[in-house]
């Protein structure tokens, strides 16, 4: 379940809810920095 969009992400895919908004939504639930949401630079 992501919180702040109310389902899980298969039902929000499913809705119509763009990805995006899904993963910054994920990253927010998991506390996950902002440096490491877009994975690591190289």
């Amino acid at each position: 379940m992501i919180v702040a969009l109310g389902g899980t992400a298969e039902e929000l895919i499913d809705a119509g809810t763009d990805p995006r908004d899904i993963w910054w939504a994920l990253c927010e639930d998991f506390r996950i920095p902002p440096e490491r949401q877009l994975g690591k630079d190289e």
